[in-house]
């Protein structure tokens, strides 16, 4: 129902088939093409993954920042549900990666309990689905 309590109704019954989608209107409604590498890289001798999880938490959080209005929530669960990969395979800590893309989604004027239920849900979708660890340097 509408803000007024009144419903909506047809004035003419609805027969034909909708138009297309303009293809313009069509691009800008699809989800960006964010490219990401599937496998990480294999740790280092030392047990680390190297800076491959620093840099993806420092390009997520900058993509969540400057996140445009209607895309703000897309973009902060995305990056959350990529980190969350991160967080699984042990290569990210998870209160780490909830505050850095916390401040990033309020930087970008996302509403502070929106943005805490994003990230919690787009980590623990990512956790679900953890990255593999490449184990012998191939692609």
């Amino acid at each position: 129902m509408p803000h007024s309590g009144h419903r909506y109704r047809w004035i003419r019954p609805l027969t034909a088939t909708l138009p297309e989608v303009p293809a313009g209107l069509r691009r800008r409604l699809a989800p960006l093409a964010i490219p990401r590498a599937t496998l990480p890289p294999a740790p280092t001798s030392a047990g680390h993954s190297g800076g491959y999880g620093r840099a993806a938490l420092a390009r997520e959080r900058a993509a969540v920042a400057a996140a445009q209005p209607g895309r703000r929530n897309a973009t902060l669960n995305r990056a959350a549900f990529n980190l969350g990969q991160l967080v699984a395979a042990s290569m990210l800590d998870a209160e780490e990666v909830r505050a850095v893309l916390l401040g990033a989604a309020l930087e970008a004027g996302n509403p502070e309990a929106k943005a805490r239920a994003t990230i919690t849900s787009g980590l623990r979708g990512g956790a679900a689905k953890p990255r593999r660890r490449r184990v012998d340097g191939a692609a």
